[in-house]
């Protein structure tokens, strides 16, 4: 779906001068993406950050384009039970439902509680809990407001945004835990790209929220806009995925979606 979306919005490149090939291949796992950035076949990919961890060598150790929402590239996820569970520890979370939200800015959610079950002595989530990945945020919330689930992962602003929809959602649901906070996906470049079109994608990209099909691209990022930081932006989240690997061991990560990459090939002169 994603690469679909670049494909179709090729013109919103085209539109502001930026010889840009969107390519609709899919690339599914660290191997075949680092095959595609030594290759040259990519200059710049959209990937969560479990995944990035995974391509160090190969990505441009610069800069790290990020989503904002409400003006923040980070997020916070949150633990969330109701107010009359008999749930007061993570611990009482052995053998419950938890039901955790699945999108881009959610890719490190089951990292996250993997990590925190596992710091306090027990098994990862899924050997722990009944986990159940969900699309929709309100799937996930509310069936914990209504007693029918025993607990959601959620991100705080999701959080915050359905208590503004449903005040009694906010009163009646409690975290019980929250995470560090965390950019969760983004855009960059394979290591060694240094065609002059950079820095101009890089402009371009922050401006694309003001053209209709630069929305659309957005939804890539569930954002409302595209920011360029150092790659420091993203210590807490291989911190965090550093300390999973460590404690969960890297061949038993836990991933919150199945990564389908898009790439872009950007025909500025450089290969």
């Amino acid at each position: 779906r994603a690469a679909e979306r670049l494909e179709q919005n090729a013109g919103l490149f085209k539109e502001r001068g930026l010889p840009v090939e969107p390519d609709p291949t899919i690339l599914n796992g660290p191997t075949a993406i680092a095959q595609a950035l030594r290759a040259k076949q990519v200059d710049a990919i959209a990937i969560p950050v479990d995944e990035y961890s995974k391509l160090l060598e190969e990505l441009d150790p610069r800069l790290f384009i990020a989503g904002l929402n409400e003006g923040q590239i980070t997020e916070e996820y949150v633990l969330l039970v109701h107010q009359d569970s008999a749930i007061q520890r993570v611990e009482d979370l052995r053998g419950r439902s938890v039901g955790c939200w699945q999108n881009s800015r959610m890719s490190l959610g089951l990292v996250w509680l993997d990590t925190v079950l596992v710091q306090g002595g027990f098994p990862r989530a899924r050997e722990f809990c009944r986990v159940k990945q969900i699309n929709k945020l309100s799937q996930a919330v509310l069936p914990v407001f209504f007693r029918q689930a025993d607990a959601c992962v959620v991100t705080r602003r999701g959080f915050k945004n359905m208590g503004e929809l449903n005040p009694q959602v906010g009163q009646r649901l409690k975290v019980l835990a929250t995470s560090p906070a965390l950019v969760p996906s983004g855009f960059c470049f394979r290591r060694g790209y240094d065609d002059p079109l950079r820095e101009t994608i890089v402009a371009e990209l922050g401006k694309i929220k003001s053209s209709p099909d630069g929305t659309q691209v957005l939804t890539l990022f569930q954002s409302g806009s595209l920011e360029a930081h150092p790659v420091a932006c993203l210590d807490s989240a291989l911190a965090l995925l550093a300390t999973h690997a460590r404690l969960c061991g890297e061949t038993n990560q836990v991933l919150a979606f199945e990564t389908k990459v898009p790439a872009v090939r950007a025909d500025g002169g450089g290969n």
